[in-house]
C-alpha cells in the first residue's frame, strides 16, 4: 500500500475514535518546526496535544523505522504529549512515555478508549516480534550493565510471571513494590510450570522485569494464539547475542518430517534449545521430550510451549544430557527407549571421554557433537530412527572415525542429505542431515543420497524439504557401502574414490595405497623459533623462493622435508604439489611424502600433478569452512605402484 493511501486510512481510523475535529494532519508542534504525520488534541480547541502519530509503510525492522521511533520520542518531548503511536499496515504500536520513564509503556489499543483492565491478546506474530525487538533494543540502551548473554532468561521469566498473574487474576502494578508482587507469584509459577522447579525463578534484575511488564502488561498473553509464538522465536533466533545458534522453523520442520514422526510416538530432542524441534514434534500429536542444559534457553522454551498451547505435549527438562535419564515414572522409562530421536547437537565444544563410554578410545576429550550422537543412540529403541544435523567432518574427519565405526556397527544408514553454505541462513557449516535406523545390517547397506546446494550451476534441489521428498519418492541416488570396509561416509568422497579407482585400474596394471610406497607425515603444527643458522620455514602454498622464507630452528620439529620428498598442500585452496631443492621445515599446511629414491619421488610428483592424480586428491577433501585432506586419507589413497618390482604404463 502506498504511504499516502495508508495515511488517509489512518486519518479515518483516528477520526472514528477521537472525532475529526481533534485530528490534525501535518501540524507543526508549538514553537518548533517539527511536523509529525498526525496529532490528536486533548479537545476540539486544539490547545494541548494528546497523541502524536507517525505512519510507516516499510519493514518495521529497518533503520528508517527505528529512526522514526526515535523521532517520535522527540515529538513527545517537545509537545508534552503523554502518548505516541507508530501505525503500519501490519500493526499498531501505542505507548505512553513520560519524562521520568526509562522506556515506554506499551498500550494494547488507542489511548484513552481501551479497557485497561481486560486488554487483548497479541494479534499476530509480527506484533510479538516487533514488541520483543523494541524491548531488547531498549534494554541494550538503558540497561547495558544487565544486558548480557542470559538477558533472555530475565525477559522470558518475566513473561511467564505475567501469564501466572493472569491465571491468578492478579493485575501487576509496575509503579508499586514489584519485588513483593513477584515474590507472591513464585510458588504459583512453579506449580503451573513444574519444569521451573529445577531453575532459579528469582529475577536477577527487577528493572528488566519492570520493562517487560511495561511492554507486554496491557496484553493477555494467556489468551494469545499459537500462531503468535513464532514471532517471539524468530526474533530470538535472529539475534546472535541471545546465545547459541538456534534452528529456524524452516529447518526444524523438514528434520521432523524426515524422522517420520507420527501421532503417539515418543520422541527425544537431546539438545532442545528454545524448543523448536519439540514444538514441531508436538504439532504431530507425538509426545516430545526436550533436554536443555542452560536455564535461559529452558525458560524460553517453557514460555513458547505455553504460548503455543503445546505445554502438555512437551516435557521440557533442564539438565545435563550426559547425566540425565528419564524419570522413573515416565512412560518412556517403562520401555527404556524412544521411538525417534531428532538432534541438532551443539558444535565446537569438547567433553571428557570418560563421560562417554560408547566412544571409549585413546582420546582424553571428545567433540561435543559426537558425544551427543553416541549417547542418543543408546536411548533409541531397537528399530527406532534418529535424524541428526551434523557437520561434514563427522562423516569424513579423522577424529570422528570412532563415532563412524560405532554407527556402522549399530545402525543402518538409510539416507544422507548433504548441503553446502547458503542453504540454511542459520546453519553456517557444510554438513548433512542423516537418518539412521537402530537395526544393524552387517551386509551391504543401500543409502539414499541427495546433495542440496544454492549454487547456480547445481542441478539438484536447493532446499532440504525437496530433498526429503526425493528420498521418500524413491528418486534419490543410491549408494552401496560395506560397513566393514568403508573409510568415509561422505557420499561425494565415496563416489569420487570409486570413480578414480576405476580410472586407476583402467590405466595402470598395479594399484596400491600411498602408505605402501611412501612414509607420510604432517608438517609442524607450532611455528619454530627464529634461528640463524637454521632452515627455511615453509608456511605458505604460494609459489615463493626458499630464500625469501624466514629461517627457523629445526631442533623442536618432528618433520623436515628433503629434496627426495614431495610436499602436498592439505589445508585450504587448491591442491599444490611441490618439491624443494634443500631441506625445509614445512608447516601443518603441508603433508610430506618420503620416498626411497629421487627417481620414485619424481614419478609420483608427475602423477599427482596429472589430472587423474589431482582428481584423487580432490575426491578426498573434506571440511566445513576450510577444505582439507586428512593424513589418514592420504595414507589410504589409491595410487599406481611405481616401485621397481612392478612395471607400469607410466603417467
Amino acid at each position: 500500500m502506498k504511504e499516502d493511501d495508508f495515511a488517509q486510512k489512518v486519518r479515518r481510523r483516528l477520526a472514528h475514535h477521537y472525532g475529526s475535529e481533534r485530528v490534525g494532519m501535518g501540524h507543526s508542534l508549538a514553537d518548533t518546526t517539527l511536523r509529525p504525520d498526525f496529532v490528536v488534541y486533548e479537545g476540539p480547541d486544539r490547545d494541548q496535544v494528546f497523541l502524536v502519530v507517525e505512519v510507516k509503510t516499510g519493514d518495521e525492522s529497518n533503520a528508517r523505522f527505528r529512526s522514526g521511533r526515535e523521532q517520535l520520542f522527540e515529538y513527545l518531548e517537545n509537545s508534552e504529549a503523554q502518548y505516541g503511536a507508530i501505525m503500519t499496515p501490519d500493526l499498531d504500536y501505542f505507548f505512553s512515555y513520560g519524562e521520568d520513564d526509562a522506556e515506554p509503556t506499551t498500550l494494547s489499543s488507542f489511548p484513552g478508549i481501551q479497557d485497561v483492565d481486560t486488554g487483548r491478546p497479541l494479534d499476530s506474530a509480527a506484533e510479538a516480534r516487533f514488541l520483543l525487538r523494541q524491548l531488547l533494543d531498549d534494554l541494550r540502551t538503558h540497561h547495558l550493565d544487565s544486558y548480557e548473554f542470559d538477558v533472555k532468561a530475565d525477559v522470558f521469566l518475566a513473561l511467564l510471571y505475567q501469564i501466572t498473574a493472569e491465571r491468578k487474576g492478579v493485575q501487576i502494578d509496575t509503579s508499586a513494590d514489584l519485588e513483593k508482587q513477584i515474590k507472591s507469584l513464585q510458588d504459583p509459577l512453579e506449580t503451573y510450570f513444574d519444569t521451573l522447579n529445577d531453575v532459579d525463578t528469582e529475577p536477577r534484575t527487577i528493572e528488566i522485569t519492570r520493562a517487560v511488564f511495561n511492554y507486554f502488561g496491557s496484553f493477555k498473553l494467556s489468551k494469545t494464539s499459537v500462531d503468535v509464538a513464532s514471532g517471539f522465536f524468530d526474533e530470538l533466533a535472529g539475534r546472535a547475542e541471545m546465545g547459541a545458534e538456534q534452528l529456524s522453523r524452516e529447518v526444524a520442520k523438514p528434520m521432523v518430517d524426515f524422522a517420520g514422526v507420527e501421532a503417539g510416538d515418543r520422541v527425544l530432542d537431546p539438545a532442545s534449545g528454545f524448543g523448536v524441534l519439540c514444538r514441531e514434534i508436538a504439532a504431530r500429536d507425538a509426545k516430545a521430550t526436550g533436554v536443555e542444559i542452560t536455564e535461559g534457553a529452558t525458560i524460553v522454551a517453557v514460555f513458547l510451549n505455553e504460548l503455543g498451547t503445546q505445554g502438555d505435549k512437551v516435557d521440557s527438562v533442564c539438565a545435563d544430557f550426559f547425566e540425565w535419564a528419564p524419570d522413573d515414572d515416565s512412560v518412556v522409562n517403562s520401555i527404556g527407549q524412544f521411538d525417534q530421536i531428532v538432534l541438532n547437537p551443539p558444535v565446537g565444544g569438547r567433553i571428557s571421554a570418560d563421560r562417554i563410554p560408547e566412544l571409549g578410545g585413546s582420546r582424553s576429550e571428545i567433540r561435543i557433537e559426537e558425544a551427543f550422537i553416541a549417547r542418543s543412540l543408546s536411548l533409541l529403541k531397537e528399530g527406532g530412527e534418529m535424524v541428526a544435523l551434523v557437520p561434514e567432518y563427522v562423516l569424513a574427519g579423522d577424529q570422528s572415525k570412532e563415532l563412524r565405526d560405532l554407527l556402522l556397527h549399530h545402525v543402518t544408514f538409510e539416507a544422507i542429505i548433504t548441503f553446502g553454505g547458503g542453504v540454511f541462513s542459520d546453519v553456517s557449516f557444510r554438513g548433512a542431515v542423516i537418518r539412521v535406523r537402530k537395526s544393524y545390517s552387517p551386509y551391504q547397506q543401500l543409502i539414499a543420497t541427495v546433495d542440496v546446494s544454492s549454487k547456480p550451476n547445481h542441478t539438484g534441489p536447493e532446499d532440504v524439504s525437496t530433498a526429503i521428498e526425493i528420498v521418500r519418492d524413491g528418486d534419490a541416488d543410491i549408494l552401496e557401502i560395506d560397513p566393514d570396509e568403508v573409510r568415509t561416509l561422505l557420499p561425494s568422497q565415496i563416489r569420487g574414490e570409486k570413480d578414480v579407482l576405476e580410472a586407476l585400474h583402467g590405466k595402470f596394471d598395479s594399484v596400491t595405497t600411498l602408505e605402501r610406497v611412501a612414509d607420510i607425515a604432517s608438517g609442524t603444527t607450532r611455528k619454530p623459533e627464529k634461528a640463524d643458522p637454521g632452515l627455511p620455514y615453509l608456511d605458505t602454498t604460494r609459489d615463493i623462493e626458499l630464500e625469501e622464507l624466514s629461517v627457523r630452528s629445526p631442533s623442536t620439529v618432528s618433520t623436515i622435508a628433503t629434496p627426495t620428498d614431495i610436499l602436498i598442500s592439505i589445508k585450504g585452496g587448491d591442491t599444490v604439489v611441490r618439491r624443494v631443492n634443500r631441506k625445509v621445515i614445512p608447516s601443518s599446511r603441508w603433508a610430506v611424502l618420503k620416498f626411497d629414491s629421487d627417481h620414485l619421488a619424481t614419478q609420483y610428483q608427475k602423477f599427482f600433478e596429472s589430472d587423474l592424480g589431482n582428481r584423487i586428491l580432490e575426491a578426498n577433501r573434506t571440511g566445513s569452512a576450510i577444505r582439507y585432506i586428512t593424513i589418514s586419507a592420504l595414507r589410504e589413497l589409491p595410487v599406481p605402484d611405481f616401485t621397481p618390482e612392478v612395471e607400469s604404463d607410466g603417467v
